[in-house]
Protein backbone atom coordinates (compact mmCIF):
# COMPACT_ATOMS: atom_id res chain seq x y z
CA UNK A 1 0.00 0.00 0.00
CA UNK A 2 3.27 2.24 0.55
CA UNK A 3 4.18 2.19 -2.95
CA UNK A 4 0.37 2.91 -4.42
CA UNK A 5 0.04 5.97 -1.81
CA UNK A 6 3.73 7.22 -2.63
CA UNK A 7 2.65 7.06 -6.40
CA UNK A 8 -0.15 9.99 -5.71
CA UNK A 9 1.09 13.40 -5.29
CA UNK A 10 -1.26 16.42 -6.46
CA UNK A 11 -3.66 17.67 -4.46
CA UNK A 12 -6.27 16.88 -6.73
CA UNK A 13 -5.64 13.14 -7.36
CA UNK A 14 -8.49 12.30 -5.44
CA UNK A 15 -10.44 14.38 -7.23
CA UNK A 16 -8.74 12.86 -10.69
CA UNK A 17 -9.62 8.65 -9.42
CA UNK A 18 -12.96 9.13 -8.90
CA UNK A 19 -13.85 11.00 -11.53
CA UNK A 20 -11.84 9.13 -13.95
CA UNK A 21 -13.49 5.65 -12.44
CA UNK A 22 -16.66 7.29 -13.05
CA UNK A 23 -16.35 7.99 -16.74
CA UNK A 24 -14.58 5.03 -17.36
CA UNK A 25 -17.92 2.60 -16.13
CA UNK A 26 -19.80 4.87 -17.90
CA UNK A 27 -18.36 4.21 -21.23
CA UNK A 28 -18.22 0.56 -20.59
CA UNK A 29 -21.83 0.80 -20.20
CA UNK A 30 -21.73 2.86 -23.54
CA UNK A 31 -20.63 0.25 -25.42
CA UNK A 32 -23.19 -2.24 -24.05
CA UNK A 33 -26.31 -0.01 -24.78
CA UNK A 34 -26.70 2.27 -27.71
CA UNK A 35 -29.85 4.10 -26.21
CA UNK A 36 -27.58 5.09 -23.48
CA UNK A 37 -27.63 8.38 -21.54
CA UNK A 38 -24.60 9.39 -19.57
CA UNK A 39 -25.27 10.90 -16.48
CA UNK A 40 -22.37 12.11 -14.30
CA UNK A 41 -22.93 14.26 -10.81
CA UNK A 42 -20.16 15.74 -8.73
CA UNK A 43 -20.91 17.66 -5.55
CA UNK A 44 -18.17 19.20 -3.57
CA UNK A 45 -19.18 19.96 -0.07
CA UNK A 46 -16.66 22.29 1.59
CA UNK A 47 -17.80 22.41 4.76
CA UNK A 48 -17.93 19.38 5.49
CA UNK A 49 -14.64 18.41 3.46
CA UNK A 50 -16.57 15.91 1.23
CA UNK A 51 -17.22 15.06 -2.36
CA UNK A 52 -19.53 12.70 -3.91
CA UNK A 53 -19.55 11.16 -7.50
CA UNK A 54 -22.63 9.92 -8.70
CA UNK A 55 -22.62 7.92 -12.30
CA UNK A 56 -24.73 5.81 -14.39
CA UNK A 57 -22.36 3.57 -15.45
CA UNK A 58 -21.51 -0.42 -15.34
CA UNK A 59 -21.51 -0.51 -11.60
CA UNK A 60 -19.00 -3.00 -9.83
CA UNK A 61 -19.92 -6.40 -10.24
CA UNK A 62 -20.97 -9.32 -7.21
CA UNK A 63 -17.10 -10.93 -7.73
CA UNK A 64 -15.59 -7.93 -8.05
CA UNK A 65 -17.17 -6.03 -5.41
CA UNK A 66 -15.68 -9.47 -3.13
CA UNK A 67 -12.29 -8.71 -3.76
CA UNK A 68 -12.02 -4.81 -4.65
CA UNK A 69 -9.68 -3.97 -2.12
CA UNK A 70 -7.52 -7.36 -2.46
CA UNK A 71 -3.57 -6.63 -3.71
CA UNK A 72 -2.33 -6.87 -6.94
CA UNK A 73 -6.30 -6.21 -8.55
CA UNK A 74 -6.92 -3.98 -11.21
CA UNK A 75 -10.43 -4.20 -13.19
CA UNK A 76 -9.03 -2.66 -15.86
CA UNK A 77 -9.31 -4.56 -19.23
CA UNK A 78 -6.54 -5.12 -21.32
CA UNK A 79 -5.43 -3.52 -24.27
CA UNK A 80 -8.50 -0.81 -23.65
CA UNK A 81 -7.42 2.86 -22.90
CA UNK A 82 -8.17 4.12 -19.54
CA UNK A 83 -7.86 7.48 -18.24
CA UNK A 84 -6.19 6.71 -14.73
CA UNK A 85 -3.95 3.37 -16.55
CA UNK A 86 -2.66 2.58 -13.15
CA UNK A 87 -5.59 0.52 -11.99
CA UNK A 88 -4.80 1.21 -8.16
CA UNK A 89 -7.12 4.07 -8.09
CA UNK A 90 -9.55 2.35 -5.38
CA UNK A 91 -7.12 1.48 -3.51
CA UNK A 92 -5.83 4.73 -2.87
CA UNK A 93 -8.93 5.74 -1.79
CA UNK A 94 -10.18 3.24 0.83
CA UNK A 95 -6.42 3.35 2.37
CA UNK A 96 -5.72 7.38 2.15
CA UNK A 97 -8.54 8.68 3.64
CA UNK A 98 -9.86 8.32 6.71
CA UNK A 99 -13.65 7.92 5.38
CA UNK A 100 -14.87 6.42 1.99
CA UNK A 101 -18.17 5.29 1.21
CA UNK A 102 -18.72 2.99 -1.84
CA UNK A 103 -22.45 2.17 -2.79
CA UNK A 104 -22.70 0.59 -6.72
CA UNK A 105 -26.15 -0.74 -8.69
CA UNK A 106 -25.05 -3.01 -11.42
CA UNK A 107 -27.60 -3.37 -14.48
CA UNK A 108 -29.48 -5.73 -12.76
CA UNK A 109 -30.70 -3.03 -10.17
CA UNK A 110 -28.95 -4.90 -6.90
CA UNK A 111 -27.19 -2.50 -4.50
CA UNK A 112 -24.05 -3.48 -2.52
CA UNK A 113 -22.42 -0.82 -0.17
CA UNK A 114 -19.98 -0.70 2.40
Amino acid sequence: MKNILDSYHGTYDVFAEVTQNAVDAIDKRRVWNDGFSPKLKVKVDISNRQFTVIDNGVGISDENWRKILAPHESFQIENVEHRGHKGVGFSYLAYGFARLEVATKELDGEIRSN
